[in-house]
């Protein structure tokens, strides 16, 4: 599904089961309580749209990013390490390109928008950050 779109044949398809529930929210209106629990766990990077180049796709290999319930995020690539953070959240008017109020993953200025077929979407804070990219994840066992 997700691989045939992006062009991953030769990563592995891990189908779901009959009694799996495919998760679709919207996180940007969430409280942070919501945003943590959807988030949680470990998530492969698959790809980033836009920055300096509006539309330009950035591609992954290996990538992972994990949010623990000790408000600690984790990034890694395989074979290189790990870089872990401890995070807060700050609701932020006007970091959603809008009049809206969001909360925004700090010290990283993320905004994490939805899950959509099982895929995490977020981004660095609009209003933040010049040339934003926006990320799509996909979750993984641990």
């Amino acid at each position: 599904m997700l691989h045939a779109m992006i062009g991953l044949g030769g990563c592995d398809n891990n189908t779901l089961q009959s009694d799996e529930q495919v998760v679709n929210i919207t996180l940007r209106d969430k409280d942070t309580i919501t945003i943590q629990n959807y988030i949680q766990g470990k998530w492969k990077l698959i790809y980033g749209e836009g920055g300096f180049v509006s539309g330009l796709i950035h591609h992954f290999d290996n990538c992972t990013a994990e949010f623990t319930a000790g408000n600690q995020y984790i990034t890694g690539r395989t074979g290189a390490g790990q870089d872990t953070s401890v995070y807060y959240w700050q609701k932020c008017a006007l970091c959603a390109g809008s009049s809206d109020s969001v909360y925004v993953m700090f010290p990283r200025m993320l905004l994490f928008e939805e899950i959509k077929d099982d895929t995490l979407i977020y981004s660095n804070a609009p209003m933040l950050m010049s040339e934003p990219v926006t990320y799509y994840l996909i979750k993984v066992e641990n």
